[in-house]
């Protein structure tokens, strides 16, 4: 009888081995998933090569390209009215490697539920919406209204319009200014073409890193050729590359 009992009692504690790792502390959030592909804690930086191509027809130099160093690097934390935590950004900028940085801009970012917002320019984007899943599109300009007037060398011009998200790709390696990265998720912001509008936006995020890549195209012309590229056509507006140098 003994024996009996001692093996049922082994076979028990065999069964509830696994049983118990199971348990879940429920005061313990579980991670969002795909949350790494915006990841946002205090110290992180990321550097940046950005080189841009500003369009303007009424300018002595009708096209003008800038090339700069911009680095960002959140340094605090603070909380909206709804309680929702933020963290501070800090971007800087520098004409190249020898020079010293200069604060240009304070931005912000969270990840709200499933969403991963930014703050530039008193502008609320929804950059990412969990979890990255291929052909998922969704309104990125929905906080702020699409019509909104930007800039650029003097000139205005709807920067936002026919914009929306989507996901072309997540989870496939890419090679970025030469860094290979193990997974990495495309999204689409824009991409529409008249004769006189070109709106292109595309941004790239590599898993545990955040943004390695951006490229946007926003051009306007009232030369309604069809066949000439926008380089040449181009009334105003600006083309942007930026690519990760070093992240933390």
């Amino acid at each position: 009888m003994f024996l009996k009992l001692s093996f049922f009692l082994f076979g028990l504690f065999l069964v509830l081995i696994p049983a118990c790792r199971e348990i879940k502390d429920p005061f313990v959030l579980e991670p969002i998933e795909d949350s790494d592909y915006y990841p946002l804690e205090l110290g992180r930086y990321w550097v940046y090569s950005v080189d841009s191509i500003i369009f303007d027809e009424n300018a002595p130099k009708p096209i003008d390209t800038i090339s700069f160093i911009l680095k960002e690097v959140v340094s605090d934390t603070f909380f909206d009215l709804d309680g929702r935590m933020w963290y501070r950004i800090e971007a800087f900028e520098r004409a190249s490697d020898t020079l010293p940085w200069e604060l240009r801009q304070v931005l912000a970012a969270t990840l709200d539920g499933k969403e991963g917002l930014r703050l530039e320019n008193d502008l609320t984007f929804i950059k990412l919406l969990l979890p990255l899943t291929p052909f998922k599109s969704w309104d990125g300009n929905k906080l702020f209204d699409p019509a909104t007037i930007v800039t650029v060398s003097g000139e205005t011009i709807e920067m936002f319009k026919y914009w929306e998200y989507e996901v072309l790709s997540a989870g496939v390696p890419d090679t970025i200014n030469g860094q290979v990265f193990g997974e990495v998720a495309t999204i689409s912001q824009a991409n529409s073409e008249n004769l006189i509008e070109l709106r292109y936006a595309r941004e790239k995020y590599a898993r545990g890193v955040g943004l390695v890549e951006r490229e946007l195209r926003i051009l306007d012309s009232q030369d309604t050729a069809e066949f000439v590229p926008w380089e040449q056509k181009a009334e105003k507006g600006f083309i942007l590359y930026q690519k990760l140098v070093e992240a933390n």
